[in-house]
């Protein structure tokens, strides 16, 4: 019983002698705190506080890792684009250049230096079919632009793809870039009607519209003839 008393009477000492030493001090402790600093994402929309990281179910129920930019780019669509892009399909494909996509029910994104971009629809499924980011097209340099008049069109690196009523089609080279010079599917030739093709003579044509353009390796432009 001494033992316990003496032990509680020294515990005592030493409480009140430590009370007396913080007493004296002038300055007050500062309680140190841990912060992580927020990524902030490169994609527009985003929030810089967003995960960077989740696992998302496919429609088969298996559990996908949506990631990074790939990621941003998913939380700041709309609730219609969430929608049409639907649920993924697989983890991301990385390219061997960098970059990479994913695959969602109704469309991809594609994510290539800091920037992310949505494939939907049939303008993705056409961008597969020519070999998809590994292919001619390349990378998306913007999301699909939507047609007042029904359809939509989207840039890539190596020409762009419109989509409408007719269909799906690719326009690239000499003949995309005139057909841009002179409006693209708000000019006056409208929207493309089918995909480049051969002619006998070496030449390469595609009809739209209101017109056709063609080009022969090793003139400086496309010429157009309208309808």
């Amino acid at each position: 019983m001494h033992s316990i008393t003496k032990r509680t009477a020294v515990l005592s000492a030493a409480t009140a002698a430590v009370a007396l030493i913080g007493a004296g001090c002038s300055h007050p402790t500062k309680t140190s705190q841990t912060t992580s600093s927020p990524t902030t994402s490169a994609i527009t929309g985003t929030s810089a506080t967003a995960p960077t990281s989740t696992q998302i179910a496919g429609a088969n129920g298996t559990q996908y890792t949506v990631e990074g930019p790939i990621l941003a780019k998913y939380l700041s669509l709309d609730a219609a684009k969430r929608k049409a892009l639907g649920a993924p399909t697989g983890n991301e494909d990385k390219h061997p250049d960098g970059g990479g996509f994913q695959e969602f029910d109704g469309g991809a994104i594609c994510v290539h230096g800091t920037n992310a971009y949505v494939i939907l629809g049939k303008i993705r499924d056409k961008w597969n079919a020519l070999g998809g980011m590994d292919g001619k097209l390349g990378f998306p340099t913007g999301d699909e632009d939507t047609h007042p008049d029904g359809g939509g069109f989207q840039e890539f690196d190596g020409g762009a793809i419109c989509d409408h009523g007719a269909g799906t089609y690719v326009v690239w080279g000499k003949i995309r870039d005139k057909w841009n010079e002179l409006g693209g599917m708000d000019g006056k030739l409208g929207l493309p009607t089918s995909d480049e093709t051969d002619t006998p003579d070496g030449a390469k044509t595609a009809t739209f519209e209101h017109g056709t353009i063609t080009w022969k390796p090793g003139d400086a432009q496309a010429t157009v003839v309208y309808s």
